[in-house]
């Protein structure tokens, strides 16, 4: 639970990418680690973004758990595509689960109402033109076909500022 919601927190990324990752689409080493996001419009190409070493710490301490199961074995021993995160069955884990984790976990922080993950990704938008990244490099690791919604981010980024400050 703890990889799959880091790599939504860390890299803004939709549901549907996040289900679709295979263990191959990973590069994990001691220098640089990253995850290609596969793009479903083959007409654009898919993403490589770099992981945090958190997020890897998160991944690979799940990795190592699940190889030492015998339940999981078969994903992975010759099984392909291998699905990087998966339900207590093995299969590929599905976007109405990955939401129920999120909710089950965000009640338990005392999050009312619960955190989406359209929460996850708008949240990390914000903070990602808070921390001054380029809006040229933000539209790539958000895979945005268009500035319009960094548009909308920068204007909640503004609008926050101004409440921040006239209190």
């Amino acid at each position: 639970d703890q990889a799959m919601i880091g790599t939504l927190l860390k890299k803004s990324m939709r549901v549907g990418k996040l289900v679709n990752i295979n263990v191959d689409d990973l590069g994990l080493s001691d220098t640089k680690s990253w995850i290609k996001i596969r793009n479903s419009d083959h007409k654009k190409e898919d993403r490589v973004v770099t992981l945090d070493d958190h997020t890897v710490c998160s991944i690979k301490h799940f990795m190592d758990h699940v190889k030492n199961d015998p339940r999981f074995c078969e994903i992975w021993n010759g099984k392909t595509p291998r699905p990087l995160f998966f339900n207590k069955f093995g299969q590929r884990i599905n976007q109405r689960s990955v939401r129920r984790l999120l909710r089950k976990h965000s009640h338990s922080a005392g999050f009312v109402p619960a955190i989406n993950p359209n929460t996850i990704r708008h949240s990390s938008a914000i903070h990602l033109l808070k921390g001054g990244i380029d809006k040229d490099e933000m539209q790539r690791l958000l895979g945005l076909s268009s500035r319009t919604t960094i548009d909308v981010y920068s204007r909640t980024l503004k609008n926050l500022e101004l409440a921040t400050t006239a209190k």
